[in-house]
C-alpha cells in the first residue's frame, strides 16, 4: 500500500474515479475543500468550496455535483465557481452499529425494503466506513479506528484484509486504466499531536492493485 498523494486532508473523503479524464476526485470535509489529483502526472488542484463538502459525484456535463452542509451545488472545474442546487433540510444521524446493511432494492419504483445485516466488524476492530464494489459484487469497506481495508464476499463471508499505515481510513473506490487500483483515502482529525507525529501520512491517500477490478463509475445526468 504506497501512498499517492499526502494530501494532508484533516478529514478525507468519498474518493471517485473518473475514466474520461484519468483522475481521482476526493473531498476534505472540514476544510471544505476538493481535491483533484492526476497519477499520470502526480498533479493536483484543490478547490475550495467555502463550506463543509461531504462527497463529489460525476455529472455528464462533466463538471462535479456536490453534497455540501446546506443541500446540493455543482462545482464548474474551469472556473472553480460553485453554484447552489438545492437545499434540504436536516437529516438524522445513525449511532455506529459496526454493521454492514443490505437491502432489497425495486428498479421500476425505486424503492427499498427489508433491511437486514450482512456482517459486522468485530469489537475493537473498528467502525465500517465508506464502502465500494468491485466487478464481482464483492464489497471494499474502509475501517475507521481499523488501520484496514476489508473485502467482504456477498454472501457476507471476510475475504481478506489490506492494511493501511494510518489508524483512519475513511472510504475507497477502484480507479486506474482498467480499474484495477484501489485508492484509500484517510483521515488525521481523530489524532492526538503525538499519534500525527507517528503518523505523518495520515490523511493522505493511498493507492493498492489488489489483483480484482472495480465498477466504472455512474454519471449524473441531470
Amino acid at each position: 500500500m504506497d501512498c499517492v498523494l499526502d494530501a494532508k486532508a484533516e478529514l478525507g473523503e468519498g474518493p471517485v474515479w473518473d475514466p474520461d479524464a484519468g483522475c481521482l476526485y476526493f473531498v476534505d470535509i472540514e476544510r471544505g475543500a476538493v481535491d483533484r489529483h492526476d497519477p499520470a502526472t502526480a498533479t493536483s488542484r484543490s478547490f475550495q468550496i467555502g463550506m463543509m463538502v461531504g462527497a463529489a459525484a460525476l455529472t455528464a456535463a462533466g463538471d462535479l455535483v456536490l453534497a455540501v452542509s446546506d443541500g446540493f451545488a455543482r462545482l464548474d472545474l474551469d472556473s472553480g465557481q460553485v453554484r447552489a442546487l438545492a437545499a434540504v433540510e436536516a437529516y438524522n444521524v445513525d449511532t455506529p452499529t459496526r454493521s454492514i446493511d443490505v437491502f432489497d432494492f425495486d428498479v421500476a419504483t425505486g424503492t427499498i425494503a427489508n433491511r437486514r445485516s450482512l456482517a459486522r466488524v468485530e469489537h475493537g476492530e473498528g467502525w465500517p466506513d465508506g464502502l465500494t464494489l468491485d466487478i464481482d459484487g464483492y464489497i471494499w469497506v474502509a475501517l475507521w479506528s481499523g488501520a484496514a481495508v476489508r473485502r467482504y464476499a456477498p454472501d457476507g463471508t471476510l475475504d481478506r484484509v489490506v492494511a493501511i499505515p494510518t489508524m483512519y481510513p475513511t472510504s475507497c473506490a477502484f480507479g486506474g486504466p482498467d480499474l484495477q487500483d484501489l485508492y484509500v483515502t484517510t483521515a488525521a482529525t481523530a489524532l492526538t499531536p503525538d499519534e500525527r507525529l507517528r503518523e505523518p501520512l495520515a490523511g493522505g491517500v493511498f493507492r493498492c492493485r489488489p489483483g480484482v477490478q472495480g465498477r466504472p463509475p455512474h454519471r449524473f445526468k441531470g
